[in-house]
């Protein structure tokens, strides 16, 4: 994998949970899947091809939401939603990736065992 590619991995705890670990090389974030992971893949794959903006609250890193928003120009983020600071003001983490990027994580989970039954 080239240096600036992102990867994206699904994993599973041993009480059952579903992770997503997003990031490059070895900086990452981790944070708990909310959904089922045939949510996560059927919303990427319905909108692949999307024309409009998208959204999908589909974790949690602590107590603060995560979004997949999907943007009409190919660009996809992952948003961890933080704290407001302020009226109108608040933190946030997000990274962004290639509509390639997903197809390459939605073809790698489609054939692994995480996929609920």
């Amino acid at each position: 994998m080239a240096q600036n590619e992102i990867d994206i991995e699904l994993m599973k705890n041993k009480k059952g949970q579903k992770w997503i670990s997003v990031g490059y090389g070895n900086a990452h974030i981790v944070f708990l899947l909310c959904i089922s992971s045939m949510e996560l893949i059927n919303f990427l794959k319905e909108n692949i091809e999307t024309i409009s903006f998208k959204s999908l609250e589909v974790g949690s890193f602590g107590n603060m939401p995560v979004f997949l928003n999907i943007f009409s120009d190919d660009n996809y983020q992952i948003l961890i939603d933080g704290p407001e600071i302020e009226k109108d003001e608040a933190m946030s983490f997000s990274l962004y990736f290639s509509k390639e990027t997903c197809k390459h994580f939605i073809n790698g989970v489609s054939h692994h065992r995480l996929i609920d039954e």
